[in-house]
């Protein structure tokens, strides 16, 4: 039989689990305490494994994926055709997953994620095995009876900075998506010289503007409430109009 994985989760259950049914407390406040700290620190645990897990494997590909792509570049002028034609697709597979895996980061946010349930479960970590062992800022309580209200508070007050937190990212996530969507033209003067076959190379040719106009619009979809994910669809347009003015052949010399 092979070995059992191990289950970092089930292990700090049992363990904090135990600690607290030991502690000194009524079994109402015994209660509150496995329901909302250890809860909430298991919780925010799995997240932040699950989603540094998703953040590496993305980073992965898109890292090596970006030093393979050039290598593919430079054999695409092998003699072989069938060579060279499967030597393209694959290029054109390996720049396309680099893109999607780059985007798919960009958009989640994978790595900023799994930092912050990181850091909110090291401090509801901190703020557990201070309260379990009386020390600062508990130290000046007689025992855990007297001690509860402040650690209840603690506990409170670190959840929720971590939501605040979370909304302002969201926040931000929102100004960044609208300020992308918003349609946004660009107006480009291309001087253009255009000579006639009957022009004379000494006389002075005729000079054009090229008006371009570029217009990019993208659409953006409401962000979902907090912890939640859900996939949104960016489509993005470009187009070019050139409008040269027509040339009068008579009134040249």
């Amino acid at each position: 039989m092979g070995k059992k994985k191990f289950n970092y989760s089930a292990f700090l259950r049992q363990e904090l689990g135990d600690t607290i049914d030991q502690l000194d407390l009524p079994a109402r406040e015994k209660r509150f305490i496995k329901g909302r700290w250890l809860d909430q620190l298991l919780w925010l645990e799995g997240r932040a494994g699950k989603d540094q897990k998703k953040y590496l494997r993305l980073r992965i590909i898109t890292i090596v994926g970006g030093v393979i792509v050039p290598a593919l570049v430079s054999l695409n002028n092998v003699d072989n055709v069938r060579l060279r034609n499967f030597l393209r697709w694959v290029t054109f597979g390996t720049s396309l997953t680099v893109a999607v895996s780059a985007a798919v980061e960009e958009f989640f946010q994978y790595g900023q994620s799994y930092r912050r349930y990181r850091n909110t479960a090291e401090g509801l970590k901190i703020e557990g095995w201070s309260y379990f062992q009386l020390s600062s800022p508990y130290e000046d309580a007689q025992d855990h009876q007297d001690a509860y209200k402040t650690f209840a508070a603690h506990v409170e007050s670190i959840i929720q900075k971590d939501v605040e937190g979370y909304n302002a990212e969201m926040m931000k996530k929102q100004e960044k998506q609208s300020e992308e969507g918003s349609t946004s033209t660009t107006t480009k003067k291309v001087t253009t010289t255009i000579l006639s076959d009957g022009d004379d190379a000494s006389e002075e040719p005729e000079v054009q503007e090229v008006t371009i106009v570029e217009t990019a619009v993208t659409v953006v979809e409401d962000l979902p409430p907090a912890e939640k994910e859900a996939a949104t669809a960016e489509e993005a347009t470009e187009s070019k109009e050139a409008e040269i003015p027509a040339t009068d052949d008579d009134a040249k010399a």
